[in-house]
């Protein structure tokens, strides 16, 4: 359910009660429509973001904050992930790297699709974290990303519908097969494959996604 019309259809049922949502759902739809080279969808989805947009609704772009330190392998694999899931003309990624000794660096430098902070001590979790939020862009969404984590499809898009669900939301986290209280789902995995199918088969478009 990787197609343009899904979240066409998802955005007509946000349209009349949350329209920054609408928004997001349209964003959606126009990468697949890129991804998948769907011309006829492309026009719609431009067509109807051009309208919201003319009306004065508008979402951030994301500012996508990753630390790096000595996980080369790791990280190449999650940069890989995000290149193929998100839309990057939306989204600012940022790798920090905290001083790396295992040739990240020299891996970081050759991508010209990142901003690449670099660290010439190591400054910890916490403040490499905040070295890469300020280099985010003005006004964009903050995403804090391990360097061991694989983003998959409709992640990042379930997480900003979230955060646009209503004003008293202030942040949206991941669930996650390694993680800390309610974001950790509680199955025993057999395979890094069997994680990431998982995944895919959750982050689906429904009607009334916030509904059980």
């Amino acid at each position: 359910m990787n197609n343009a019309s899904d979240y066409i259809s998802l955005s007509d049922n946000y349209a009349k009660k949350n329209r920054e949502q609408e928004l997001i759902c349209l964003y959606q739809a126009k990468f697949y429509a890129l991804k998948n080279s769907d011309q006829q969808s492309l026009d719609d989805v431009n067509t109807k973001i051009n309208g919201l947009l003319s009306e004065g609704v508008s979402v951030p772009g994301t500012s996508i904050v990753i630390l790096s330190y000595n996980t080369l392998d790791f990280t190449r694999q999650c940069l890989e992930s995000i290149k193929n899931t998100i839309s990057l003309d939306r989204c600012q990624v940022i790798v920090v790297d905290n001083a790396s000794e295992d040739g990240s660096v020299d891996y970081l430098r050759g991508l010209d699709w990142i901003t690449l902070v670099e660290n010439h001590e190591n400054r910890g979790f916490p403040g490499g974290c905040n070295d890469g939020i300020a280099a985010s862009e003005p006004g964009n969404d903050i995403y804090l990303l391990n360097s061991d984590t694989i983003l998959l499809p409709n992640s990042l898009f379930w997480l900003k519908m979230g955060l646009y669900e209503s004003e008293k939301v202030g942040s949206t986290g991941s669930m996650s097969n390694f993680s800390a209280g309610g974001q950790m789902i509680d199955r025993e995995w057999r395979s890094t494959d069997e994680i990431i199918s998982y995944g895919i088969k959750a982050n689906v478009p429904l009607k009334y996604p916030s509904e059980s």
